[in-house]
């Protein structure tokens, strides 16, 4: 039967529509779908923030006296300090605006099959949040839970938070300082940002201490301090926070190496026997941050057609 022109129109309207315009999370969109962020950007503001005011100090008051002192080695200074700063940024965005390994939710479809099978009809409301499946890896029992909120059953390591209202893959923990969830598909990424954030704050507290330094030696105590202030400043701000990072940084590594996440962690989740842990602290670490990325099963920039919107319209 050939189309209406009420029906072609329709369909041509759904054929533009992309899956991050249907999202039921609550989650930010950028650039057609390909930067995911979390609800609340503040923390990640306070970081960038942070980061910016420190690296303009440092460029404006420190480098070029830095650089007068140094004329051998001022270009080298110039050079690392600014990649530092500049992989710092790139960094922190690919691991902020990354999807972290957002599950689709199931269609009404999918929903009532998993209802039917799993009988969920007969249990009561409040029970439902207990509803385990119990599924074997590497020969060890592993409990899947029902996620009411999106309606299906995560697969293992998968958990939902509650500010992104999302399931994710292999979550680790939600980060406020990125705003967003860090989960299989950015954890790599949030670890590239630590080490690349502590090598910064290191290499600014050392060459702030060196101007600091230049300027004690060539002046009086008394006529050096206000001079000094930036550095002064920048001293505070990196020495605090770099003790923050490399504790952050030596965590996160101690436990990727047990083949545990931060939530498997603090939760005590495989304590007795871990399926994903291999005894090598070195493969551990090498599954989680040097193996392919995987591609994005969630996919917000994708078109979404006529078929496919119809069946997870009932989602948003």
């Amino acid at each position: 039967m050939p189309r209406t022109y009420l029906q072609t129109t329709q369909y041509e309207q759904l054929s533009n529509i992309r899956r991050w315009q249907i999202h039921a999370g609550s989650n930010h969109f950028c650039f057609n779908g390909h930067c995911i962020t979390g609800r609340n950007l503040s923390g990640a503001i306070i970081v960038i923030c942070l980061i910016s005011l420190t690296s303009v100090v440092w460029l404006v008051f420190e480098l070029p006296i830095l650089m007068k002192e140094f004329n051998n080695s001022s270009l080298w200074i110039l050079i690392v300090g600014c990649l530092l700063i500049l992989y710092t940024y790139i960094y922190f965005f690919r691991s902020m605006c990354t999807d972290p390994g957002i599950i689709q939710r199931p269609s009404s479809i999918e929903r009532t099959i998993l209802r039917r099978k799993l009988n969920l009809d007969k249990i009561k409301p409040n029970d439902l949040n207990n509803l385990m499946y119990d599924i074997k890896i590497n020969n060890i029992l592993i409990k899947c839970k029902y996620c009411v909120t999106c309606q299906m059953i995560r697969p293992p390591r998968s958990s939902h938070c509650a500010i992104c209202s999302n399931c994710i893959s292999i979550l680790d923990h939600h980060c406020p300082f990125l705003s967003t969830c860090v989960g299989m598909r950015n954890y790599r990424f949030f670890i590239l940002f630590l080490i690349f954030l502590l090598q910064t704050q290191l290499f600014l507290f050392a060459t702030s201490l060196i101007k600091i330094l230049i300027y004690t030696n060539d002046r009086l105590f008394s006529q050096s301090i206000i001079p000094s202030i930036p550095s002064y400043f920048i001293l505070i701000i990196t020495a605090c926070s770099a003790l923050y990072t490399c504790n952050l940084l030596g965590y996160q590594c101690m436990i990727s190496s047990r083949g545990l996440t931060t939530r498997e962690d603090d939760k005590g989740i495989y304590m007795n026997e871990n399926p994903f842990n291999t005894n090598s602290w070195l493969i551990n670490l090498t599954r989680k941050l040097c193996t392919s990325l995987p591609p994005s099963a969630y996919g917000a920039h994708r078109l979404v057609n006529q078929a496919e919107y119809r069946l997870i319209k009932d989602n948003v």
